[in-house]
C-alpha cells in the first residue's frame, strides 16, 4: 500500500508558517544579541570608571589634560604616535592605560565600521569607541558638586566630546537639538548603537543607560 505525499498545497502551507516564525523571531535573537552586548560595554566603562578614579587619585585629585584623536601609543598601527606626538591624534585611554591593564576594554562590541578621522586607520578609529566630556578635562573633584549626574565618557562616534554637535543636549547657540551629528545617519547610530540607547558612564562611577531621546541636560556635561 503506497503512503500519500504531501501536495503542493500543503508544502507551500508549512514554508509560509516558517517564513512567519523566523520573520517573528530573528528580530527577536537579534535584540536578544544586543543586549548582550550592551552587557559587555557596560562592564567595559565601568572598569574605565574604576582606571578612571585610580588615575584621579594618584595625580592630585585632578584629570588628565587634553586629548583629542583616536591613537594609542606602541599599538604598531601607523602612523606611529608617541606622547610627543600632537594630542589631536592621541586616544583619553592612553592616561588610563597603566591602570586598566587591557586596551580591549576601550573597544565597544556594538561599534561597526566607521570612517576614518585624523589620518588613522578603521582599526586605530574601532579600539577608541568611547567619546570623553571635554569638560572634564583637568577638572578637579573638588569641584564636581553632584559626580552623579556629570558625565565622564559614552558611546560615540567621536573620541573627544567638545559642544561641536557631538553631545545628548542642544548645541550652544543652536535653539534645537542638532547633536550626535544627526546631519550624518552613519555617525548617529554610532551615539545610539545598543538598541537606540547608549551606556554613559559618570563622575562617581557608575554605569547607566540612555535611551535615545531629543535631548538630555546640559548640566551632565558642563557641571
Amino acid at each position: 500500500m503506497s503512503r500519500k505525499g504531501f501536495t503542493l498545497i500543503e508544502l507551500l502551507v508549512v514554508i509560509a508558517i516558517i517564513a512567519i516564525l523566523a520573520a517573528i523571531l530573528f528580530p527577536v535573537f537579534a535584540r536578544a544579541r544586543e543586549k548582550a552586548r550592551q552587557s559587555s560595554c557596560q562592564s567595559n566603562l565601568k572598569q574605565i570608571g574604576l582606571a578612571f578614579m585610580m588615575y584621579v587619585q594618584d595625580y592630585d585629585e585632578r584629570v588628565f589634560p587634553y586629548a583629542n584623536g583616536g591613537g594609542w601609543i606602541g599599538d604598531n598601527i601607523a602612523p606611529t604616535l608617541t606622547w610627543a606626538s600632537s594630542t589631536q591624534q592621541l586616544y583619553w585611554g592612553n592616561y588610563l592605560e597603566p591602570y586598566s591593564k587591557n586596551r580591549q576594554i576601550w573597544r565597544c562590541p556594538s561599534a561597526g565600521a566607521v570612517d576614518t578621522y585624523s589620518g588613522l586607520n578603521t582599526e586605530k578609529v574601532l579600539n577608541s569607541s568611547y567619546g570623553l566630556n571635554g569638560y572634564v578635562e583637568n577638572d578637579t573633584i573638588a569641584v564636581v558638586n553632584s559626580p552623579s549626574e556629570y558625565i565622564v565618557a559614552h558611546d560615540a562616534f567621536e573620541a573627544r566630546m567638545d559642544n561641536n554637535g557631538d553631545m545628548y543636549c542642544v548645541q550652544t547657540g543652536q535653539t534645537i537639538n542638532l547633536t550626535q551629528h544627526r546631519f550624518s545617519p552613519s555617525r548617529l547610530r554610532e551615539y545610539w548603537r545598543h538598541n537606540d540607547s547608549s551606556n554613559v558612564l559618570w563622575f562617581d562611577g557608575h554605569v547607566k543607560t540612555l535611551v535615545k531621546a531629543g535631548e538630555y541636560p546640559r548640566v551632565w556635561y558642563t557641571r
